[in-house]
């Protein structure tokens, strides 16, 4: 092992002092991230220490994830390119290179992988247009509340919900939503249209 250290130059040596470590941290990072029992460890730390800069393009690069990933490109680029005869010069542009695609790329993919999650907050307004079913006994004229059972934002829900039609609707009646008015569904018998 001693002979393998010698034989190379101080750069690919240091580069080599780079690539393994980071390399196990990030196999680390990447399995924790992937089976769990730590990931969100990760992610506080991510959030705590290095979250203070989001670009324009709407997400952080100054994590411990996209350090790690810049190091780990940076070293194995570097030792690739000096072991194939390139200069000083070269061998840190390339590196440099992809160790910021390495940044780009893990960013880009969070981001993504963040779109892809649900809220699960609920808009009301996505209820308008839609067909439900009385589950309690509306009021009529708005003089009181009922419920509605209704499937909105890809789950169902039972909400609170008035009508302004003179007469009182039934449970079990279907009904169509008219409007949102203090998070309480204004609604239409559509019996009586």
């Amino acid at each position: 092992m001693n002979e393998f250290f010698t034989q190379m130059g101080t750069l690919e040596r240091i580069l080599w002092y780079i690539a393994v470590p980071a390399s196990l941290v990030l196999i680390l990072q990447t399995a924790l991230t992937i089976f769990g029992g730590g990931g969100e460890a990760l992610e506080d730390i991510d959030d705590a220490d290095f979250d203070s800069d989001e670009g324009t393009l709407g997400f952080h690069i100054f994590t411990v994830r996209n350090f790690i990933a810049f190091f780990t490109f940076f070293a194995w680029t570097g030792i690739v390119a000096q072991r194939s005869g390139a200069r000083l010069l070269p061998t840190i542009l390339y590196a440099f290179a992809a160790g910021l695609l390495a940044v780009l790329f893990t960013a880009s993919l969070f981001v993504f992988i963040n779109k892809m999650t649900e809220k699960g907050n609920i808009d009301y307004k996505n209820a308008i247009g839609r067909v439900g079913t009385v589950y309690l006994k509306i009021p009529a004229a708005m003089q009181g509340k009922g419920k509605i059972e209704i499937l909105f934002q890809s789950r169902l829900s039972y909400i609170d919900a008035m009508t302004k039609d003179g007469i009182d609707i039934p449970t079990g009646e279907k009904v169509n939503v008219a409007s949102v008015d203090n998070n309480i569904l204004i609604v239409t018998s559509i019996k009586g249209e």
